[in-house]
């Protein structure tokens, strides 16, 4: 946090090694690899493994409670890794609450934990798979127990090769 608040660059390393060099909302929004994208950020960015998938002619990457379709920049590159898994990266920022869910790119889960922060609510929500973490606005009265949707923001997924662990079209 305090490189973020005060650095005009940053060099994060690992092991002795450095992984990525750049302003702090440069590697915030474009880090290089998984390490750089757990490293860098409060609460620390969503990774897990999703397979991905071609269903009816669109590219998914399917977490096993979760399908997000992929589009944009990612696409072209996801082809290449269908029938492969990945590591899929979401900022708990860019997962917004849906109040009864969304027809597709639904993530739902249970809320195991509800912080409320003042100006936000940090939600850890468990998929069947996973937990997740969630930032958002004090606007509901979350409470543990409560089955909660989201639907990512697609414009701010990363996806990472699961062997190098680098980012893939980021």
């Amino acid at each position: 946090v305090e490189a973020m608040t005060m650095g005009d660059k940053i060099v994060v390393m690992r092991d002795g090694v450095i992984q990525q060099i750049g302003a702090p909302l440069e590697l915030y929004n474009h880090p290089v690899n998984r390490f750089v994208a757990a490293f860098i950020g409060s609460p620390p960015m969503n990774i897990m493994r999703v397979t991905i998938k071609e269903e009816g002619g669109a590219v998914v990457a399917d977490e096993g409670s979760f399908q997000i379709k992929v589009e944009g920049k990612h696409l072209d590159e996801l082809r290449s890794y269908v029938g492969k898994e990945v590591y899929f990266g979401i900022r708990p920022e860019d997962m917004v609450y849906t109040e009864g869910g969304a027809r597709e790119n639904n993530i739902r889960g249970k809320a195991e934990v509800v912080e409320p922060l003042g100006a936000d609510i940090h939600i850890y929500v468990a998929t069947k798979n996973n937990q997740l973490i969630a930032r958002v606005p004090p606007r509901w009265d979350f409470k543990v127990g409560d089955e909660l949707n989201f639907t990512p923001d697609k414009t701010r997924l990363h996806f990472f090769d699961i062997d190098t662990e680098k980012a893939l079209a980021d």
